[in-house]
């Protein structure tokens, strides 16, 4: 059914220069409105990714502007409760070094979880992707060492809910599950290890569309 298909996506591509490029992404809304605009924004992401690999604050600025001007042009700017603004985190670093940034456009905190288990959270207050033409983002220096793990996430995971009325997750929630799988043996285990304990303490379900992204700096 169209009502059950949702505007979550997350996406991992190649740049030029060795760089890597990862993202999480929420269009609002459900049905194909947010399926087509997920779709638009994941392709024209990496374009502008490609253009400028070693600004991503721009990239996210000039899709912001794409967004803004594909909801004005289609004549649904007062719609974008339907399916036009995207919360959206990226990151891109070098492998290698686990040199980079991160720009957030809304989205849940991009985090590094170090082997050690000190959490280093990257909170940004930049707009999601629709609301205001010309937006400024700024960018957060990356710094993976040997075994440190970055996650990005969408707001399904933190506003797991015991029950109607009841407490969220949150995102201090989603951070004591990823200390528990954190000695994993892979990154898909640790991702299995949340996602449970998210869909557990929601009582058995999550009420909204989830999206987790992990990557590990080989040790």
């Amino acid at each position: 059914m169209e009502a059950d298909v949702g505007g979550d996506f997350l996406d991992a591509f190649a740049l030029p220069q060795g760089l890597v490029a990862l993202t999480v992404a929420d269009a609002s809304g459900k049905g194909l409105n947010a399926a087509v605009r997920t779709l638009q924004v994941k392709n024209v992401l990496r374009a502008f990714a490609r253009e400028y690999p070693f600004c991503p604050n721009q990239v996210i600025s000039r899709l912001n502007d794409y967004v803004c001007d594909t909801l004005t042009y289609d004549g649904s700017k007062d719609d974008y409760y339907f399916g036009g603004f995207v919360c959206m985190a990226l990151a891109i670093f070098d492998p290698t070094t686990g040199e980079g940034s991160v720009v957030s456009a809304g989205c849940e905190p991009a985090t590094v979880l170090a082997s050690d288990g000190a959490i280093t959270s990257f909170h940004s207050h930049g707009l999601p992707l629709g609301i205001q033409r010309a937006t400024r983002y700024q960018i957060a220096p990356l710094h993976l060492k040997r075994g440190d793990t970055l996650l990005l996430s969408t707001d399904g995971i933190t506003e797991a809910r015991a029950r109607p009325g009841g407490d969220f997750l949150g995102y201090s929630g989603m951070l004591a599950l990823a200390q528990r799988y954190r000695h994993a043996a892979c990154v898909r285990q640790m991702a299995a290890g949340i996602l449970d304990g998210a869909r557990e303490f929601g009582g058995g379900v999550l009420r909204d569309d989830a999206c987790l992204l992990i990557a590990r700096k080989e040790p």
